[in-house]
């Protein structure tokens, strides 16, 4: 039945009592045929035997062997009989075999079906998310319910009046709390298909959320079983007072609750959900995160805060082309401007698509068979954008943010370069391109030796890679001045990362990650804090997971250093310069067979 696309049959008492009644009957009274002699049909029989629900109703009947898979492989050989067993009208089954010694066939094979289980088991419900104690605007109701034979359909209650009735899992109601405040009864009360309740209730306080800090990302996606999505959210232990924080996809609220300065990070999932853009909206500044998990591959991008969205975004690169592994590129632009924002998009300086984007609304641009850069997207009317690429290379999923133009700059740090075949790298590029007018001329360092000196058309991309290097930082700068966008596109094993280059405005003293994960349990083969001293003297640098201090270190000028932490898990990461000396930081993480880094953010 399940190869076939039907659902279980469960075991009925009174069909059992009628299906091995009949056999009996058959033998003891030396016939072959579902009606009894005196004419009493299968319908009669099931009915005597307790099994009264108006509903459809079976027989199958065989004799002459005790092997029940003999007899199953018969009934499955005759169209009729297999029809029965594969029906959709049918929830329940009684089988019942007999042996009457001296009878014609000895043993006696009858199996009653019915439409409707008989339950005496109420479903279990409860509501797993109604966004937390606090409730403003849409906010997603949602209400998980099973039960041994199966749900009929979960109704939802707002106050004790039924609102919206649900018959497919995930079960859940876009509940509207405009003009509402105060405290509200959530009832949700789930039926079973033979007709038992079961409820669950919580309590709800409708009160707005004044954001003072927001932090969007273009799209959230946990809607298959390949696909697990956390956004991750700290209130940092730096003083502040407890922040109420709200996390909303597609404009519905799926998260609302008050985070303690100081806490562990919140990690909420929104399982069955898929869309955009996400905001999470907060009465104080946080630092937020996104983690996806797609198959075997782990991605991992910051929230870009409200103060930081602009109109005009770049990046390096666009590849949908499949010869070279790649199953899908999507441009995806978010408007988070008060009015419709006209876009356009180019790659190489070619007008790819134009788009009108409603305010809050996005589009998911592919363009198939393209490779090739530069790529900018720009409102030209003004509109802040928020704006990322995603990838699927072969069986790994990448996100990785776009450019604003107010950061484009001439002098771009990475904190490590690794093009070791040994590692695993199958290709570490690189991408440079000149966003000025006129030509750039431009030096690559790694671990301060130089790499190469370049001269860059206006408007080109160059992509070098070094064989056989793995050493930091990296440092690529245009000794004449002009703005790049730089970024490094790296295969790992058959996994693809692409990382921006980070900017002086990526330096600070006091540097933050949401989360760290190095338990091998987990999938996480490897998982380094690599920190580079951006000052001119020694940085003394002390680095915490959660409350816990876990190191201590003096960092000379210029110097580079990979920190990892055995089996450990938790949230957040700080690092934290104790003497003023400017830092960076980023997260390089495998897990399974892929490769992430996100660089360290910064709480303003």
């Amino acid at each position: 039945r399940q190869a076939h696309g039907q659902p279980p049959l469960t075991m009925s008492v009174p069909l059992y009592n009628a299906a091995k009644g009949h056999s009996y009957d058959m033998g003891a009274r030396r016939y072959f045929a579902h009606n009894t002699p005196e004419g009493v049909t299968p319908w009669d029989r099931i009915r005597a035997a307790g099994y009264g629900y108006n509903t459809h109703l079976g027989e199958n009947i065989a004799a002459g062997s005790d092997s029940a898979q003999v007899v199953f492989d018969a009934w499955r050989s005759s169209a009729g009989h297999n029809a029965n067993m594969l029906s959709a009208n049918y929830r329940a089954i009684g089988i019942g075999r007999y042996y009457v010694p001296g009878s014609p066939y000895g043993y006696y094979w009858t199996t009653d079906f019915g439409g409707i289980s008989v339950d005496n088991t109420p479903p279990t419900v409860s509501i797993t998310n109604p966004g937390g104690p606090y409730a403003d605007g849409i906010v997603n109701f949602t209400a998980s319910a099973t039960d041994n034979a199966g749900i009929s359909k979960v109704d939802f209650y707002i106050n004790d009046q039924r609102e919206h009735s649900d018959r497919t899992a995930p079960y859940s109601y876009a509940w509207d709390t405009t003009g509402l405040s105060g405290n509200h009864g959530l009832r949700v009360v789930a039926t079973d298909t033979a007709g038992l309740t079961s409820q669950a209730t919580v309590q709800v306080t409708v009160s707005p959320l004044v954001p003072t800090d927001s932090y969007y990302f273009t799209w959230y996606d946990q809607s298959t079983s390949d696909l697990r999505n956390w956004v991750l959210m700290v209130n940092p232990a730096t003083g502040q007072a407890t922040a109420r924080a709200a996390a909303l996809v597609g404009g519905i609220s799926q998260f609302d609750r008050e985070l303690a300065a100081g806490a562990p990070a919140a990690t909420p999932q929104f399982p069955g959900i898929m869309g955009g853009p996400v905001a999470v909206n907060a009465t104080g500044p946080l630092i937020t995160s996104q983690r996806v998990l797609y198959k075997n591959s782990f991605n991992e991008i910051p929230g870009v805060r409200k103060d930081d969205l602009e109109s005009v975004y770049y990046f390096t690169w666009y590849d949908s082309n499949p010869a070279n592994g790649m199953r899908g590129a999507w441009i995806l632009i978010g408007n988070q401007g008060s009015t419709t924002a006209q876009v356009e998009v180019y790659i190489g300086g070619a007008l790819k698509g134009t788009y009108s984007v409603p305010a809050g609304g996005k589009v998911t641009p592919s363009y198939a068979n393209t490779t090739g850069g530069p790529l900018k997207v720009i409102s030209t009317n003004g509109q802040p954008l928020i704006v990322s690429q995603r990838i699927l290379y072969l069986n790994s999923f990448n996100e990785v943010l776009g450019v604003p133009g107010s950061r484009l700059g001439s002098e771009y740090d990475f904190t490590w370069y690794d093009s070791r075949r040994e590692n695993y790298m199958k290709g570490n590029w690189i991408l440079i391109s000149n966003q000025d007018s006129g030509s750039a001329t431009v030096e690559v360092f790694i671990g301060g030796r130089r790499m190469g000196t370049y001269n860059i058309p206006e408007g080109a991309t160059i992509t070098p890679q070094y064989e056989g290097v793995m050493d930091g930082p990296v440092k690529v700068i245009s000794t004449n001045g002009k703005k790049l966008i730089v970024s490094q596109r790296i295969l790992f094993k058959n996994s693809f990362e692409e990382f921006q280059g980070l900017t002086a405005a990526d330096r600070g003293t006091d540097l933050w990650f949401t989360w760290y994960d190095s338990k091998r349990g987990n999938g996480m083969n490897g998982n380094w804090i690599l920190v580079s001293n951006q000052g001119n003297s020694t940085a003394n640098v002390n680095v915490y997971l959660g409350s816990s201090l876990l190191t201590q270190l003096s960092l000379p000028e210029g110097a580079n250093i990979p920190l990892t932490f055995q089996d450990a898990m938790g949230g957040p990461v700080r690092v934290l310069s104790t003497n003023g000396v400017p830092i960076m930081a980023t997260q390089r993480v495998l897990y399974v067979d892929s490769f992430n880094e996100i660089g360290g953010m910064q709480l303003r």
